[in-house]
């Protein structure tokens, strides 16, 4: 090389450091993914699994690697950034089907799960696709498993 550098120098490390300085959470596993919105909006984002609680952040007008490598951020649009935060504790269902052999190939490209807790005084369930499935969903299962 003739000394210059050419890529960003990607700094995972930093992200994670300040997500658990700011959460008081210890991250146990992440991921790309994706949940569809009450308008039918599939909005991509960071599936994050904390020793507290399972997270799903939003960042508008940035793709998941700018929320991480903040020199490659674009201008965000008016839209708000969003982050649904269910604590373990209030986590009812953990559902993660199978996938068959018809499903895997005519299906969508990742796996999804739905997850249903306790809000407040009602009760909310979401579906949520998710693309590192087999670390993921693993983590998720063992963290509820171990809950109970």
């Amino acid at each position: 090389m003739n000394g210059k550098q050419t890529k960003a120098k990607v700094d995972y490390d930093s992200y994670w450091k300040k997500f658990a300085e700011e959460t008081g959470e210890e991250v146990q596993a992440k991921s790309m993914g994706q949940w569809r919105n009450s308008s039918g909006r599939e909005l991509w984002g960071l599936l994050i699994l904390t020793d507290k609680s399972f997270r799903f952040r939003y960042m508008p007008g940035k793709a998941w690697f700018t929320a991480i490598v903040p020199s490659a951020r674009p201008q965000a649009g008016e839209e708000e950034a969003l982050e649904i935060v269910v604590p373990r504790t209030d986590i009812k269902v953990f559902e993660s089907p199978r996938r068959g052999f018809f499903e895997w190939l005519f299906g969508p490209p990742w796996p999804s799960f739905r997850l249903s807790w306790k809000e407040g005084d009602a009760d909310r369930a979401e579906t949520f696709m998710v693309n590192d499935s087999k670390k993921f969903l693993a983590a998720m299962d063992e963290a509820l498993k171990a809950r109970a």
